[in-house]
């Protein structure tokens, strides 16, 4: 995820066979892993509702950039945006610019 690209098919399966309830920020990165993997706004939207329930603001601003790119809302990516630019979070914008 935080490379650009979806984790390996092999990864997903792993992820959906372990119990997640156990750690949430494991959670929120499974749901974001296979909302990618899988291109489910569902699961990605799930996860950045976890990470924001959590207090995880820079996971819950990538997911909103991720959720905003994957559904075409560009108020998302803005918003995931700023956050990240707010925090200085210049690798992740870099990897993942639009330019």
């Amino acid at each position: 995820c935080a490379r650009g690209a979806p984790p390996p098919p092999a990864v997903v399966a792993l992820l959906t066979e372990q119990p997640r309830d156990q750690v949430p920020l494991l959670a929120a990165e499974s749901l974001r892993a296979l909302g990618l993997a899988r291109s489910d706004p569902a699961a990605l939207l799930k996860a950045e509702t976890l990470y924001t329930s959590l207090g995880a603001v820079p996971g819950a601003a990538r997911v909103r950039i991720e959720l905003g790119r994957l559904t075409g809302d560009q108020a998302r990516i803005d918003a995931g945006t700023r956050v990240l630019e707010e925090l200085g979070d210049v690798d992740y914008l870099g990897r993942h610019s639009r330019g």
